[in-house]
């Protein structure tokens, strides 16, 4: 939808931000969790998503509070194939600026350190200093109300709804299996860049003619 009329004009203007979701769209925690479980089979989808994800139909009891948590286990979980392809279109999509957002668990408080090792691992200083981790809302307080150009990418449909409803635009990327066919998974890559794009390009249209 256009921007109303009555908007701010001081933020029609702002820079485009994309914000990655660490878990399911870069750090690879299905992995990392059958991994933890003695090597839980994921059967291998022909479609190249995850979906459902058997990670999540254990219970929060007996995954998350005994076995998937704490600094090692986010600290050293791999990423995708495809991660540094998702930064780096993200990066020239938004001339530099993308964040990394990651969910700290109050009663996990080790995660946050796993999490940012993880990012800095993989990002360096540049994604450090990017990283915000939010609690189980998982809607950060900006500075700035949201726009269309705040653009959340994740894997979970309730935290881009939460977005959406602060003003922003998100983006839903049901997790890729990484051991899918490479064509399959190249396509899905290649399709989504597409709705990004032009997602991109009809805001910045917006902001010239506002």
């Amino acid at each position: 939808t256009p921007l109303p009329d009555n908007f701010p004009i001081q933020h029609r203007d702002h820079p485009i931000c994309i914000f990655l979701d660490l878990e399911g769209v870069v750090m690879n925690i299905t992995e990392r969790a059958a991994f933890a479980l003695d090597q839980l089979e994921i059967p291998i989808s022909s479609s190249g998503l995850i979906s459902p994800n058997p990670i999540y139909s254990f219970t929060t009891e007996e995954v998350w509070h005994d076995i998937c948590h704490g600094f090692d286990f986010y600290g050293e979980s791999p990423t995708y194939p495809w991660t540094d392809l998702i930064f780096e279109r993200c990066f020239q999509l938004t001339h530099g600026k993308v964040y990394f957002l990651g969910r700290c668990s109050g009663w996990d408080r080790e995660s946050f350190g796993g999490k940012a090792h993880f990012v800095w691992r993989n990002f360096g200083q540049y994604g450090y200093d990017r990283l915000l981790m939010v609690s189980e809302g998982f809607v950060p307080f900006l500075e700035r109300p949201f726009t269309e150009r705040d653009i959340l990418i994740d894997d979970q449909m309730e935290n881009i709804e939460r977005w959406c409803q602060r003003g922003g635009a998100g983006m839903f990327w049901p997790e890729i299996d990484w051991r899918a066919d490479p064509e399959v998974v190249s396509q899905i890559l290649i399709d989504r860049f597409r709705v990004l794009q032009r997602h991109v390009d009809l805001v910045q249209g917006i902001g010239k003619k506002a």
